[in-house]
């Protein structure tokens, strides 16, 4: 049973993070319909927690088993509570249906914690076989089964209804890759949750917790696909890579407890095993973006001739609306397209990946520079061609804004190795060169003020409040 423990507590810890992601990212008006899917989530992940403890408990624990099963009867019962009342507050009939069944659900919860016995007369414990429930001869079995029955039926037909009335193509194909994973859930959980149960036979309960896994997964993929979250992308960003850490730490697992099994025939591996693999994953997984980092960087030293443009490009497309610094943006671009030197030149400054030897004059000339007839790149003539000689400069190219007008330039040095500046891929050079044009000229104004004296250009328009005090 250690697999299937660890496993719903993953299934937990993702029922917990959909919820919390449904409660801030829902619109406002939804918001009071969104406790309720929270109160569903919280009670998964309570479902999933406590029946674990319940299938870890050995003898000699009685006690501490005792209060699992109370914690887990409970939580099944909110959660199907929960689960009803998201899908029906959406008209007045379903929220005073759902009233209904928040209040006998809660009754029933009373009832049952006050008087235990009847709903189940006894449980065991055991080293080697799994733990079990024995029910109670009562009335109260068939009762509380009976609602959770009846409350899962009725909020899948609440949700196809919801389907059959969506305003949009967007909305029905969300709700209905939800209606998919709540269909697969209710019906393990009618059968290995209520009916086995209700007949005594507890071996496979477990199995309606962790479906709810399933159910997580497609919910938060809808509300994903189809954009029905209202939430910033960087948080978006977080929850996803968590989301599937879970799910990659799940499939690891249950692929590990295959193999061990089939290879060691040993049929339960020790807990220690599966939580050292659990962790030995968790550490993969967290490494992976140093060594995307680390492979870029590798494939940056062996294609010297082109660039890994998917990878520029996410990154530029990082800085997009952010203040840029154009010295670390300068020698991002350096590394990555592997010139010796790449700088920017704007309105008489220069912020460049090194320090090159070019005077304010020689700066002013390469800003005049006259156009070539190839495309976005200017004509050295013979007075300039010493100063590039002596800066290792290969080519300047324009910056220009939307409207076509030219706002700055890049000096482009000398390429790495043995390779000529003609015979690079200069199609792949000149689209990073727009990329990073759009950027920078999306970025924060810059302009001249006078410190002591001196006219100093290119500080950014916040810098400049700050220096002159107006």
């Amino acid at each position: 049973m250690q697999l299937i423990n660890i496993l719903m507590y993953l299934v937990a810890v993702m029922a917990m993070v959909t919820g919390v992601v449904v409660m801030l990212g829902v619109d406002k008006k939804e918001r009071v319909r969104s406790l309720w899917f929270l109160l569903a989530s919280v009670s998964i992940s309570l479902w999933c927690v406590f029946m674990a403890l319940f299938y870890a408990a050995t003898p000699g624990q009685e006690a501490h088993a005792d209060f699992t099963i109370h914690a887990t009867y409970t939580a099944a019962l909110a959660m199907a509570i929960g689960v009803f009342g998201y899908n029906c507050w959406v008209s007045k009939a379903g929220k005073i249906a759902s009233l209904v069944v928040l209040a006998v659900g809660t009754a029933l919860i009373f009832k049952f914690n006050m008087e235990p016995e009847l709903l189940y007369s006894s449980f065991t414990l055991s080293h080697n076989q799994t733990n079990s429930i024995a029910n109670a001869d009562t009335w109260f079995v068939y009762v509380y089964f009976g609602f959770s029955g009846v409350v899962l039926t009725l909020y899948l037909i609440a949700l196809a209804l919801q389907i059959k009335k969506a305003e949009t193509k967007n909305i029905k194909a969300g709700l209905t890759v939800a209606f998919v994973g709540w269909l697969s859930s209710g019906i393990a959980a009618a059968i290995f949750a209520l009916a086995l149960p209700m007949a005594g036979n507890y071996n496979l309960a477990w199995v309606g917790p962790l479906s709810t896994g399933l159910v997580m997964l497609l919910v938060y993929f809808s509300l994903l696909r189809y954009r029905l979250l209202v939430l910033r992308s960087a948080f978006l960003s977080i929850i996803s890579f968590a989301m599937v850490f879970i799910l990659a730490t799940m499939a690891y697992m249950v692929l590990f407890f295959i193999v061990f099994t089939s290879l060691f025939k040993i049929p339960n591996p020790a807990m220690s095993v599966l939580a050292l693999n659990a962790i030995m994953v968790a550490i993969v997984l967290l490494l992976l973006p140093v060594i995307n980092e680390v492979n870029a960087a590798v494939k940056s030293m062996i294609f010297v001739r082109s660039v890994d443009m998917v990878y520029i490009i996410k990154k530029i497309n990082r800085l997009a609306g952010q203040k840029v610094d154009l010295k670390n943006l300068a020698e991002f671009l350096a590394d990555r397209m592997h010139f010796e030197y790449v700088g920017f030149l704007l309105e008489g400054r220069l912020w460049g990946s090194k320090k090159i030897d070019l005077a304010d004059n020689e700066l002013f000339q390469i800003s005049k520079m006259k156009h070539s007839s190839n495309y976005i790149w200017l004509y050295v003539d013979d007075e300039l061609k010493p100063v590039f000689e002596r800066s290792s400069l290969a080519a300047v190219a324009q910056m220009r804004n939307a409207r076509g007008q030219v706002f700055g330039h890049i000096l482009i040095g000398k390429p790495l190795g043995e390779i000529k500046f003609e015979q690079r891929d200069l199609t792949q050079v000149e689209s990073i060169i727009n990329l990073v044009a759009a950027v920078v000229n999306s970025g924060e104004r810059r302009v001249c003020v006078n410190v002591n004296g001196q006219k100093v250009c290119g500080v950014p328009e916040s810098e400049a409040k700050k220096i002159t005090g107006s």
